[in-house]
């Protein structure tokens, strides 16, 4: 269940969930939206946001391991499981500013939602409302608000991008299946 939550986006991603209490001196543990829970290696301070939009104060990140796909953090103002369960289902957020720099060919997620999507013939595609990974590449999911297109985000398909758009050479009948057309 992905939940929406309310935060000042320009200031914040949000990465994750608290899933549940792990153990008895308050670890919790975090499923990250990317999939990739050793990202949050490189977090030092992350903030809890709940369904009404309250942010926690700055966490600092204790201790952090990886257990089965997900992210077991202890926070320095969670003192035990009790206070663990009060965060189950509140939204993980990363401050914008302490996001570390991405390599020459990495990217963030967030870098490439909302970017316009063209052919390399001049047809709108739509636009990208989000990505996931299926394990071997990142998905695009591209939507024209009456149809969703999921498009493979490798450098075959994608020749071009820039702060605004991006531009595709899809293999041929790649977004007629995705649309169901004969």
């Amino acid at each position: 269940m992905k939940q929406k939550y309310v935060f000042p986006e320009e200031k914040f991603l949000h990465i994750g969930s608290v899933i549940k209490a792990q153990g008895l001196n308050g670890e919790v543990a975090i499923a990250p939206l990317s999939g990739q829970p050793e990202s949050f290696e490189a977090y030092t301070t992350l903030v809890l946001v709940d369904d009404t939009g309250a942010l926690s104060p700055e966490l600092t990140v204790e201790k952090l391991r990886i257990h089965k796909g997900r992210a077991i953090v202890k926070f320095d103002r969670v003192k035990d499981r009790t206070f663990a369960e009060k965060t189950v289902g509140m939204g993980v957020l990363l401050a914008r500013k302490d996001l570390p720099p991405s390599e020459d060919d990495e990217y963030y997620w967030h870098e490439i939602t909302g970017l316009t999507v063209i052919t390399t013939d001049g047809r709108y595609v739509g636009k990208v409302v989000s990505l996931f990974s299926n394990g071997a590449q990142d998905i695009m999911v591209i939507s024209d608000e009456s149809q969703e297109y999921l498009v493979p985000f490798t450098d075959d398909i994608v020749l071009e991008q820039n702060d605004d758009e991006m531009i595709i050479q899809p293999p041929p009948g790649l977004l007629e299946m995705n649309r169901g057309d004969e």
